[in-house]
This record gives structure tokens, sequence and C-alpha cells, in this order.
């Protein structure tokens, strides 16, 4: 039985992924109301994909049209990103703690607030990630993962970003199915502002 429920989600079926306590399970688990049925999509419980261990906190997730769900969840090597298709029963990786990327960057971790991955309905993935170098606004298309913006970043017209997270600044980060993202960053010169980021066809 649940008992507490917060952070919730809702899809245009009526579908709701939220966190929530239970009375066997006080620690915050992911749940997902479905065909007027509750099921747990990841628990204290819940084994890692790919490993032998149990997450040990999840948190954060999103819910899109589709019935897809993802949401972050912490184990030995830090805070990961991991889905759950709604044509599916197993949970998958898609970002990896300590891992280096594609593009050559060493990943540290998903960043570990609210807000900081956004689902579009095309399975996409917007997301904050830690890195060596600082922090990084990252687009997860189909399994190509690739960097939107940086910690350092020259914008041409626009100046040098200071940082995409932190201190309020780039703790959300939005994507709509045109993989266009949107997130806020700090500029070396001190002001803040909204950015919208569009893929080049």
């Amino acid at each position: 039985m649940i008992a507490k429920a917060h952070r919730s989600t809702i899809n245009n079926a009526g579908e709701v992924v939220f966190e929530g306590t239970t009375d066997k399970i006080d620690a915050v688990g992911i749940y997902l109301f479905k065909d007027g049925k509750i099921t747990a999509v990841a628990t204290t419980n819940t084994p890692v994909p790919g490993g032998t261990e149990t997450f040990s906190a999840v948190m954060d997730p999103r819910l899109n049209n589709k019935g897809d769900v993802i949401f972050v969840g912490n184990t030995t090597a830090g805070w990961s990103l991991y889905r759950l298709a709604a044509t599916d029963t197993k949970l998958t990786t898609l970002v990896q703690a300590g891992t280096k990327l594609k593009d050559g960057a060493a990943l540290d971790q998903v960043y570990e607030k609210y807000g900081t991955t956004a689902l579009a309905d095309s399975g996409d993935v917007a997301m904050v990630l830690t890195l060596g170098t600082g922090a990084a606004i990252y687009l997860l298309h189909g399994s190509d993962l690739t960097a939107v913006a940086h910690d350092g970043m020259d914008l041409p017209g626009i100046g040098a970003i200071d940082f995409v997270q932190g201190n309020n600044v780039g703790d959300y980060v939005g994507i709509n199915n045109l993989d266009q993202v949107v997130f806020a960053a700090k500029f070396k010169d001190g002001h803040i502002g909204l950015i919208l980021a569009t893929p080049v066809p």
C-alpha cells in the first residue's frame, strides 16, 4: 500500500509516474499508475541492470505519452540514468556513471537534482551531467549522446558560459519532440540567460 506519494508526472493516457513510499518500503521508490493498478518501477530492492547490487536510492521520474519512464538511480558507481520502456518489463541503463563518453569526456555522474532530466515522446532525453571538467547539457538521441552545452563554452553572439548548473542555475532542462533543448546558464559577464538549442538539420 502506498503511504506517501509526490513529484508526479502524467501523460495523455492518464498514466502517472511518481515517487512514493509504501507500508513495506520506507525508502522512496518510483511507481507507475497504469490501467487502474500501481506497480513498482524501481525501489531500493530492485536489482540494478547488468549488476549484482540493488539501488541505494532512486529519484526524479519522467513519463512520456508512449508510456516510457526514465529516472535517476544511485549505486556504488554514482547516479546513472535508467529507462523502463512501455513495451518492456526490464530496466535498461541509458547513461552509466563513471564511464567515458563517446566524445572523450569523462563522465562523473548524472546531476542528482530534480528536473535535470527531461523525456520527449520520441524517447530522446535531455540531461545535465557532471564531468571531470565541470558540467554539461547532453542530448540522448536514440543511442547517440551529444553535448549541447558545457561549462566554459563560448556561444557566438551571446557570450561565454561560466556554468550550466549549480546555485539554482541550470538545474532544470526541457526537451520537445523536435529535440529542441532549453536550459539556463550563467555567463562569465555575470548575466543569466535561458537558452534554446535547436538541432541543425
